[in-house]
């Protein structure tokens, strides 16, 4: 590659993600000289993809402690899937806090992602509060609501 650039690399990176060598993706971002929050977001995404959510959080944890970055939307899009995986219920209310701070809380796809992650760490009242007050997409609450046993009853224990 002639012209070695933050773009390029970062290209490069979600095209080795994309077909799941996150392996290489990794040895790329981590020889970048410059790294953008795009490049982080792309490779946590691609941890988070590939189903390696420890991997994901211990990089989003590294974003965080750079201080030149600011998480946005796209982090919060990419991190989800893996608190997901991993129950971490404790992180995921800590990003949702972080989207109500930043005013994300209006985002479809961030709703969608903020539910799924509720949905999959079995929080089905917060869920439920969740539909109630933003907008989402249904699909992805009717997906998970097979897994509690009264959808109604969730609302009267709230």
């Amino acid at each position: 590659m002639t012209d070695r650039n933050v773009v390029s690399w970062t290209s490069m990176m979600y095209g080795y993600c994309h077909h799941g060598d996150v392996q290489s993706a990794r040895s790329l971002f981590d020889a970048m000289a410059e790294k953008n929050l795009i490049s982080w977001n792309v490779m946590i995404g691609g941890y988070s993809q590939n189903k390696q959510p420890y991997e994901a959080l211990k990089l989003f944890h590294e974003l965080q402690s750079n201080m030149s970055l600011e998480l946005d939307g796209v982090t919060v899009v990419s991190i989800l899937p893996a608190i997901a995986d991993l129950g971490a219920l404790d992180l995921g209310r800590w990003v949702h806090k972080f989207v109500q701070r930043k005013k994300l809380d209006r985002v479809i796809n961030i709703c969608t992602a903020l539910i799924d992650m509720y949905a999959k760490c079995e929080a089905a009242v917060r869920v439920d509060r969740a539909i109630e007050t933003r907008p989402i997409t249904w699909p992805v609450w009717t997906s998970h609501s097979t897994r509690f046993d009264d959808v109604q009853k969730l609302k009267e224990d709230g």
